[in-house]
């Protein structure tokens, strides 16, 4: 329930007020404010009387009107008790040995963001009808995920440092039909929030948000000092972001407007617009032209030759040197192109608009 009293409020202004001046000047991201308070009040109907099923109330039995305990999944019954907040024990539930789903579900969400197929895929849908490509696998990282006290960092090193991951995307008579099993790389799209990020990479730029302030609506720099330009979009909150430019990026590249819970709202499909946008954005085009973006900052440097920039050019987007040929391709531009500047910047352009730049491989 939301701040059920004048009283109630004041607690929960001075709370956050006091979190705000806590986490001013520490270049954290977002603070976690408290918006509403939840309130365990739950009675039986009196007898001979039906439950109403309202918030507060118990469901009763359809054939003895007694009041039933909410029960987990496969798991136990949880009672009320005065006082007692009875989300603990099932919080509690939720992280031990004796659930059989959220470690395995977690670990095949973490998998399937890296690889972009989950042992059981789609991520959502865990059924009899739908068995993960690879039972012991799944169970595994489930097991060493809940040894290790339910650690993200040490199940996402344990995934990045494997071999499955670390296989070429390159296919070969063997693995050239593998779909499931995850014989090599599969090329995907990137999340949204990865292009805003990877494309200021590659430029040399950084993002401007237009924050919000949290609780008024209003443009206020002050009051978000802890959330501050320059930040990675995959740090930022987009219910705090006013730039609408970058809100389209977003749009068109996937991001969902979270209206449910469930991962298959995000959009993972490459589409027309996405192409338009790395070609003709005004913003991205203005975003070349910087007089402080990467291709400015090597030109300062006046003792590199045009060699040495094409080699960084190329390091920051694909992240690999140029081939002979894309070497040659570049002094054939050069010497129709007087401005040193316009030509780098035109190479920076043509690579961000290929697909060994966009996409997962």
């Amino acid at each position: 329930n939301q701040c059920s009293t004048p009283e109630m409020k004041k607690v929960v202004d001075a709370e956050n007020a006091e979190r705000t001046k806590n986490a001013m000047g520490k270049g954290g991201n977002q603070i976690n404010t408290i918006r509403e308070m939840f309130v365990a009040q739950v009675t039986a109907p009196p007898p001979g009387k039906k439950n109403s099923g309202g918030i507060g109330t118990l469901l009763t039995h359809p054939d003895t009107n007694l009041p039933l305990n909410p029960k987990a999944p496969l798991g136990p019954e949880f009672k009320f008790d005065s006082g007692k907040d009875i989300r603990a024990d099932l919080f509690d539930w939720m992280r031990s040995k004796d659930n059989p789903f959220f470690a395995r579900s977690f670990v095949n969400r973490i998998w399937g963001h890296y690889f972009g197929i989950g042992l059981i895929d789609p991520v959502d849908d865990f059924s009899q009808a739908n068995p993960p490509t690879n039972a012991r696998l799944l169970d595994a990282l489930a097991k060493e995920f809940f040894d290790h006290n339910f650690d993200i960092r040490h199940i996402e090193r344990t995934i990045l440092l494997s071999r499955t991951y670390q296989t070429s995307s390159v296919a070969n008579d063997t693995n050239r039909f593998d779909k499931v099993n995850f014989a090599r790389a599969y090329v995907r799209p990137m999340l949204a929030e990865v292009v805003v990020d990877v494309v200021n990479d590659a430029l040399g730029t950084s993002e401007t948000y237009n924050f919000i302030a949290a609780n008024k609506g209003e443009k206020n720099p002050a009051a978000n000092a802890n959330v501050v330009d320059g930040k990675r979009m995959t740090e930022i909150g987009s219910s705090r972001m006013t730039n609408q430019n970058l809100a389209y990026a977003l749009r068109i590249f996937g991001r969902p407007p979270r209206t449910t819970a469930c991962d298959c709202e995000r959009a993972m499909e490459p589409a027309l617009p996405q192409t338009l946008f790395r070609m003709t954005d005004p913003g991205l085009l203005q975003k070349m032209k910087s007089p402080t973006n990467r291709v400015a900052m090597l030109l300062k440097d006046k003792n590199r030759s045009d060699e040495q920039v094409l080699d960084e050019l190329f390091l920051a987007t694909l992240t690999r040197r140029p081939q002979p040929d894309e070497i040659a391709t570049f002094n054939a531009h050069r010497k129709t192109t007087g401005d040193r500047a316009s030509a780098f910047t035109d190479v920076v352009w043509a690579l961000i608009n290929t697909r060994e730049f966009i996409l997962n491989h």
